[in-house]
This record gives C-alpha cells, structure tokens and sequence, in this order.
C-alpha cells in the first residue's frame, strides 16, 4: 500500500471494521489502542490519514488531537475524529 491509515481505537471490534474499510479504500492501515501508541505511531509512521477515538483508555482523544495538531510534521494529516 502506497498510503497509509492509522486508526487510534481501542475497541477491538470496532477497530477491525475500520481497519477492513481502511483497506477497500486500498490504504495499509496500523493499529493503535491507547493515545500514547498513536501519537508514537503519528510521529513515526507519518500516516496520509488519522481516524481518532475521542474515548481512550489514557487519555482523552482530544489530547492526542491537539498535540499532533501541534507537532509541524503531523499537523497536516487530516483527522477523523469519532465518538461512540
């Protein structure tokens, strides 16, 4: 895959719907379940897209938005904010 997803969700099953649409849509798409591991996964994988939780187990989806709204190299990527 040429483009790359990172879905930031900690609900497994949930996850994996994302994960099989972000793949019809021909990205290769990376996991992550906490907000630490997704803005590791941000700053270290530089995805074209962000699909973001607003409910995570360490913190706040909110949190993660921010910072990588900050952060120059990431700042660009648009993000896909969602709640259940």
């Amino acid at each position: 895959f040429r483009r790359k997803m990172l879905i930031i969700e900690d609900d497994e099953i949930f996850a994996k719907v994302l994960l099989d649409a972000a793949h019809d849509m021909k990205f290769g798409a990376l996991v992550a379940t906490t907000a630490d591991e997704g803005l590791r996964l941000a700053k270290t994988h530089l995805p074209q897209a962000i699909v973001l939780d607003v409910r995570l187990p360490d913190h706040s989806g909110l949190v993660v938005l921010d910072q990588l709204k900050q952060y120059p190299q990431t700042r660009h990527i648009p993000i896909h904010v969602i709640s259940s």
